[in-house]
């Protein structure tokens, strides 16, 4: 075979297109540059080649007087190979594919294989692909008659013709070829073409908050978000992206110096930073089926940037030391092709069988159980089904977009939970795909065009009425606020006047389905229901300003109706609560009480008689001061031996009355903890403040204590539970605690940061406290003394911990909050709101906002708990982090980094942060006490906040059915307690867990961000007088990169570290290309776009700031390739 001449760029590839004897060829394909220019011979082995590795090929045949001029496009990261080959007279094998190409340049010449594309069987397909497609060929390239050369004319060369094309054609931005893709967020077109293995992201898809840090709670613990990835050498998984119709599977093979490597079914080698996966089978092949793959992978030092470069190029494993796991997972493929068509009648039929049952939410293995007649349960006692299987009716409820929603995963291979859709929706969402059929066929009926229908034609079919009154409605919305492209209305301009619409329950019933459209993400991007959603948008000839008719479209629709208020949060019905619906006003929808209302589901205090009276006791209650849950204060006395103290946390104790199996706690448990999102702030109970008033901590309210006897090392002596009545209290801010006891809030604003607070609409009027509070200067002396002597001991305990390789401290954060003094909602029948007014919308870093002499104490009080219950062997739910206990060796250098700059008060290494989180892994709810080593505690528990926490609750009922045992009998009996070991296991921790993390991922995470970007877009289109100003530019810290077809640098802003993606406008007038951006290259932008709804920012750049491109030599393909060869030849 002869080896190619050379390797280049696209353009000097086709520049090179002609050879020693006139003729030649240039590879292209339609993913990246596309194009072939050849006389006389098809070149059949390159495209069946191509087509073989999933590309799309389009051959151009041409006479040799044919002159092919075809532009190209700026390929950013695409690294393209083009090649010159050898004359044909020399060798008449002249074809290769890329992967051929590059084993030729990188081992030398060698001959094919009988099995690879290449024969003259493959010319026939050629053929047929040439002749399919004519207009396609003629929009690709422009065909015109060559000149010829004449006396006294010489014919430029091509490189030379093709410059003076560029010159006559210039384009300011090069267009990339279209994958049919799609941008975040937007529909892909997957029903005419599958996608080729590298547009598959690998569960890249979410990317904002990949690199952030724990986010603390209020009582220290942590709740990691996104969790990171949890793979293990020999796991198979399946790598998906939302919409994909063809599953494909990968095993890993390692988390190695920060990075996961996988090989997939393809025969490809996938190295990734962070994966995500919706099936997962654990020690799916041996270490000796991977070793082979292992030993191909690069050594020694090589950055994630190479390895990618290495892997488009294809040199790592291949096929060959990867066999033995792909036959297994052919064998494991073709196994579960059988389950699906021995079971394909029950699982076409699947989601009509599950329907028909009342529950709603089930793992994947109960639907398995169900659809394969065997019995379901959560933990199949006798019966334990198949991986393939599961993968088979996996594969069978994914790709149902209308009839199921994947929500998380309990914490196991197995248990993938899924969520039915009611039957009325999908038959909703049926009954809409014919109700728009019907009337887009009207057009073509009356043979007038739609925009062009009158109202009399119109109002003669059930859609057309609902957009006659949607028209009205929308323009009605106009006249007090101005529709954007960003998915959110404008502010209001003035006062929103009534309408008297009168709409009926069809147009209801519209209305709904664009809720679940647009709201609740209810299908895929690649769902072909997308389009009645932008039929309807279409036939409202309301939103011609609209690039595309997509979701963020259709949430501003509904915002202009009233069927949702124009600040209203998407990640509200995105962010699934199982057996909770969100509130389109506000919050959770709220619970019936009933009559009798609260008291009727109380019962008598079960600790009557047994209480102790704090008496000439004071305790301090520390919170901000719009707080109205009081769930803890604490006090502190001498013990008897000199140097040793009672630390006191008294916790409020709605647990003495509330039984664990009425409605109140079984409502509880479904909203494990409190919502606080301004605007929607709900708590656990589902109804009004009717609990607070009754169990928040006040004169003569019951408690529960937690002492524990410290000594002036923070070492735990002591502890015990204690149930009680307080009476004196004395309430403070955080902030004045701090004050009092001469402590400097050590934490600051990033250095990168450029502002410090920013607010748009009028600031919010002061409101009067819900309790006295004192401030520094009405303390007491002993109360003062008090005060320093609990911060003393408080850091005691917190150095015990860090000896223990607890986190020092946590970063600062932005902290959105929302006041809604000058807004309001009036409810119009049937269903709808008119809202008037904005959101006055405040930002800052959440400095001052804790105490270390409250957050000790309160951690104290955790570990206190576990103890005694771990003494009593009760289970309760224990905070534990197993994953750190077995990675504590290799996390050792990455908590020293970070523990470092956190002590300087600096930004830790995103990278170090990242590959501590993955060691360190998620929070795990367990029945037995283990360490939890970001506390730096053998066990813990939650226990301080039960009226916000459902955790908390839960163990205070074990508590006290424990100490109601002890003062009977002496002893505790496990089998008497409320609730059993078996059960919590089974049924109530893993939803606990799951529900946790959606509720803190909408109030910390989505919901802050969501009123961030709120006030960025007002404050960029909408600046009111006397307001904060936005800088006319920011800059841009480079986080991120995004590879395959759409490769784009993602990064943090300098105004309150704002996630953003720059686009590549603009970069060519830079001299920068997307394919050398890396890591920390920092640069001036400006705004581009801001989607509120998809929760994007766009950016483009307008300076260099900090290129590293400038600065050093990148490693290109060709570099890797040369390098290769080099080894390879030594």
């Amino acid at each position: 075979m002869a080896t190619p001449d050379v390797i280049m760029s696209p353009e000097d590839a086709i520049a090179h297109a002609t050879l020693e004897d006139g003729t030649g060829g240039v590879i292209v394909s339609m993913t990246s540059v596309v194009g072939v220019v050849e006389p006389k011979i098809m070149l059949a082995e390159i495209s069946d080649g191509m087509m073989a590795e999933g590309i799309e090929v389009m051959v151009l045949v041409m006479p040799a007087s044919v002159q092919v001029a075809i532009p190209i496009p700026d390929m950013g990261s695409i690294w393209a190979i083009a090649a010159v080959l050898a004359s044909p007279r020399r060798n008449s094998r002249r074809f290769m594919t890329a992967e051929t190409l590059l084993t030729a340049r990188v081992n030398g010449p060698s001959r094919l294989p009988s099995s690879v594309p290449g024969s003259r069987a493959f010319r026939a397909t050629a053929l047929q692909a040439y002749g399919a497609s004519p207009a396609n060929r003629r929009d690709f390239a422009t065909v015109q008659d060559a000149p010829q050369p004449t006396a006294g004319n010489t014919v430029l060369k091509i490189r030379q013709r093709l410059r003076q094309w560029e010159a006559d054609n210039k384009v300011e931005i090069p267009t990339v070829t279209s994958t049919d893709k799609g941008e975040s967020g937007r529909p892909r077109n997957l029903l005419t073409r599958s996608r080729n293995v590298d547009e598959v992201s690998l569960g890249e898809a979410d990317d904002r908050g990949e690199l952030d840090d724990p986010l603390p709670d209020t009582d220290g613990s942590l709740d990691p978000l996104p969790l990171p990835s949890d793979f293990q050498a020999g796991d198979l998984i399946e790598l998906h992206d939302d919409g994909d119709r063809v599953s494909l599977l990968a095993v890993c093979l390692g988390y190695i110096d920060g990075t996961y490597h996988f090989y997939t079914a393809t025969g490809k080698w996938h190295p990734m930073l962070k994966a995500a996966t919706h099936f997962l089978v654990r020690k799916f092949v041996s270490e000796e089926d991977l070793q082979p793959v292992v030993d191909k992978l690069p050594k020694g030092d090589v950055s994630y940037e190479t390895m990618r470069a290495m892997r488009d190029l294809k040199m790592g494993p291949d096929r060959a030391c990867g066999a033995q796991l792909l036959r297994k997972m052919a064998k494991f493929s073709e196994l579960s092709e059988v389950v699906m068509q021995k079971y394909a009648t029950r699982f076409e039929c699947a989601h009509e069988t599950l329907a028909q049952g009342n529950e709603r939410y089930l793992t994947l293995e109960q639907i398995a159980s169900r659809l394969m007649g065997t019995k379901g349960a959560l933990a199949p006692a006798n019966v334990q089904i198949q991986q393939h299987a599961l993968y088979a009716v996996h594969r069978t409820v994914i790709s149902d977009d209308v009839g199921f929603r994947l929500l998380g995963n309990f914490g196991n291979a197995r248990t993938w939970l899924f969520e039915i859709t009611p039957p009325e929706d999908v038959a909703l969402i049926k009954n809409m795909q014919v109700l728009v059929r019907l009337f887009t066929d009207i057009p073509g009926k009356l043979d007038t065009p739609l925009a062009e229908l009158t109202s009399t034609q119109l109002s003669q079919s059930q859609l057309g009425r609902f957009i006659l009154k949607a028209r009205e409605a929308i323009d009605h919305s106009r006249q007090s606020r101005e529709w954007t492209p960003h998915g959110m209305l404008g502010p209001a301009t003035k006062p929103n006047s009534s309408t008297s619409m009168a709409w009926t329950d069809v147009d209801l019933s519209i209305l709904h389905y664009m809720h679940l459209w647009s709201g609740y993400d209810q299908f895929s991007l690649s769902s072909r229901f997308h389009w009645i959603g932008s039929a309807i948008l279409r036939a409202t000839a309301r939103y011609k300003d609209s690039e595309y008719l997509s979701t963020s479209t259709g949430w501003t629709f509904l915002q202009e109706l009233g069927y949702i208020a124009p600040w209203d949060i998407h990640a509200r019905y995105s962010s699934r609560l199982p057996g909770i619906e969100p509130s389109r006003e506000r919050g959770f929808k709220r619970m019936a009480l009933g009559e009798g209302g609260v008291s009727a589901q109380l019962t008598a205090d079960r600790c009557i008689g047994r209480r102790k009276d704090w008496a000439d006791h004071r305790a301090f209650a520390v919170d901000s001061r719009d707080t109205t849950d009081i769930d803890d204060a604490v006090s502190v006395e001498a013990a008897e031996t000199p140097g040793e103290h009672w630390i006191h946390v008294h916790v409020a104790d709605p647990a003495s009355r509330i039984p664990p199996e009425s409605p109140l706690a079984a409502r509880a448990q479904h909203v494990p903890l409190n919502l606080y999102l301004s605007g929607h702030d709900s708590n656990i109970w589902g109804i009004g403040n009717e609990m607070q008033e009754l169990f928040s901590l006040g004169p003569n309210k019951p408690c529960l204590t937690f002492s524990g006897r410290v000594n002036e090392q923070g070492e735990l002596l002591e502890y015990k539970i204690t149930p009680g009545t307080l009476h004196d209290y004395i309430f403070m801010t955080p902030a004045d605690v701090n004050a009092a006891v001469g402590y400097e809030e050590p934490r600051r604003p990033p250095s990168w940061s450029t502002t410090n607070d920013f607010r748009v609409g009028k600031p919010p009027a002061q409101k009067a406290d819900n309790r006295k509070m004192t401030a520094v200067a009405e303390l007491q002396p002993e109360d003062l003394e008090s005060l320093k002597t609990l911060h003393r001991l408080a850091l005691a305990i917190r150095q015990r911990r860090l000896a223990k390789d607890a986190m020092p401290t946590f970063a600062l954060r932005p902290t959105a909050k929302a006041s809604f003094d000058e807004t309001s909602m009036k409810e119009m029948p049937p269903g709808l709101m008119s809202c008037d007014g904005d959101p006055t919308i405040s930002i800052n870093w959440n400095g001052g906002a804790e105490s270390p002499m409250v957050t000790n104490t309160m951690i104290l009080a955790g570990e206190i708990a576990a103890r005694w219950c771990a003494d009593r062997k009760i289970p309760i739910a224990y905070v534990t982090q197993p994953h750190a206990e077995r990675n504590l060796e290799l996390l050792r250098p990455y908590k020293e980094m970070v523990y470092a700059s956190l002590l300087r008060g600096e930004e830790p290494d995103p990278e170090a942060s990242l590959r501590l989180r993955a060691l360190i892994g998620v929070d795990e709810l367990s029945t037995r006490p283990g360490s939890y080593f970001l506390l730096g505690l053998d066990c813990y528990s939650k226990v301080t906040s039960p009226l916000r926490r459902y955790t908390d609750l839960l163990a205070h009922w074990q508590i006290h059915s424990a100490l109601a045992q002890e003062a009977k009998t002496g002893k505790v009996t496990p089998h008497r307690l409320p609730f059993q070991r078996p059960d919590l296991d089974r049924s109530v921790l893993p939803w606990l867990k799951l529900r946790q993390r959606v509720i803190r991922r909408l109030g910390n995470v989505d919901g802050n961000e969501a009123y961030i970007l709120q006030a960025l877009l007002r404050a960029w289109k909408y600046p009111a007088e006397g307001e904060p100003r936005l800088p006319a530019t920011f800059r841009l810290r480079v986080r991120y990169l995004r590879g395959g077809y759409q490769r784009h640098a993602r990064g943090v802003l300098d105004w309150f570290g704002v996630d953003a993606r720059m686009v590549v406008d603009g970069l060519w007038a830079l001299g920068v290309r997307a394919a050398d951006i890396r890591p920390d290259d920092v640069f001036e932008v400006s705004l581009h776009d801001v989607n509120v709804h998809r929760a994007e920012v766009f950016v483009k750049a307008v300076a260099k700031v900090r290129y590293q491109a400038d600065e050093q030599r990148l490693l290109t393909p060709e570099a890797v390739v040369a390098e290769a060869r080099v080894e390879a030849d030594a």
